[in-house]
């Protein structure tokens, strides 16, 4: 049966029936992959929704027509990317089968980007990693790997952020470089440093003090000291930015490492901002915080 002229004006439900008519199927226990995709993807009327549960596979996917069709064509992709025992999955196996759906979850795909993943999953079934999605003949996309990016950063993928930060097809500063803000945010320093590259040309364009220092006040205000002493190498990045708003944010969590890295700088007891500076010794000795109240009153840049 040819399924590459089937349009959306063709009923789903016709074209499972002629399926099993002349497979002589009493039921749809054999649905080929061909026709899987032709129900999920190229028929206007049925559409694939996700929702945001990362677990139930049958809570993610939503066909719009036959519930028994839901039900085969869920098993026919769980059978790909789940072991029957969850207790025997392995690290790896279960590593990929989260990423996946964290990845279709967070990158809101349209059906189109869904379909190039699921056939990269369905052909790949010793379950690869993550990072493969990128090495594939189907990652073609633009926007697919931006925000695959964004996802790789947030969770500290280093292996899928090297991959896509050496892609040209990416802007590695996409979304007031959103992926350095994630993970620079969640202390992802070796990300970082590959979206720093100097020796990528790809990386030319990453601005580290973009959104108003966003990385530093985020880094800050999460404790991630080594991150904050990192992007205190850039002389772009304003440690005062927005009212010295990453050293009262560290001061309020307690974070004295970042509280020494930040004071090191001199301009965040600059005269424009000491008022924010003796913000921050009140916030620490109203706190009870003896040991940061102790380093912001002994700082040798306070005039």
């Amino acid at each position: 049966m040819e399924f590459n002229n089937i349009s959306g004006s063709i009923p789903p439900n016709k074209i499972v029936n002629e399926h099993i008519k002349e497979n002589n199927l009493s039921d749809l226990e054999s649905l080929p992959e061909e026709l899987i995709f032709e129900l999920l993807f190229k028929s206007d009327e049925n559409l694939l929704q996700v929702n945001k549960n990362l677990w139930n596979l049958k809570n993610k996917i939503t066909f719009k027509g036959n519930k028994a069709i839901d039900e085969k064509i869920i098993n026919f992709i769980e059978s790909y990317i789940q072991i029957n025992k969850p207790e025997e999955i392995n690290q790896e196996r279960n590593s990929f089968i989260s990423g996946i759906l964290k990845t279709i979850d967070k990158a809101a795909l349209t059906s189109e980007q869904f379909e190039r993943l699921i056939d990269l999953f369905i052909s790949k079934k010793d379950c690869p990693s993550l990072s493969l999605i990128a090495q594939n003949p189907f990652y073609d996309r633009e926007d697919l790997g931006i925000k695959m990016l964004f996802f790789a950063a947030e969770i500290g993928d280093a292996k899928l952020t090297s991959i896509l930060a050496k892609d040209e097809m990416i802007n590695l500063a996409a979304e007031d470089n959103e992926a350095f803000v994630k993970a620079a945010e969640n202390g992802h320093l070796f990300l970082l440093e590959l979206l720093t590259e100097k020796t990528n040309p790809n990386t030319n364009n990453v601005d580290v003090a973009d959104q108003e220092n966003a990385a530093i006040r985020a880094a800050s205000k999460n404790g991630h000291a080594d991150v904050v002493r990192y992007l205190l190498t850039f002389e772009e990045v304003d440690p005062s930015a927005e009212n010295n708003e990453a050293l009262l944010e560290a001061v309020r969590a307690g974070h004295i490492e970042v509280v020494e890295e930040l004071i090191k700088d001199e301009r965040v007891a600059a005269p424009d901002m000491l008022v924010f500076y003796q913000e921050a010794i009140a916030i620490a000795r109203d706190e009870q915080k003896e040991d940061i109240f102790q380093l912001l009153l002994q700082n040798p840049n306070i005039s």
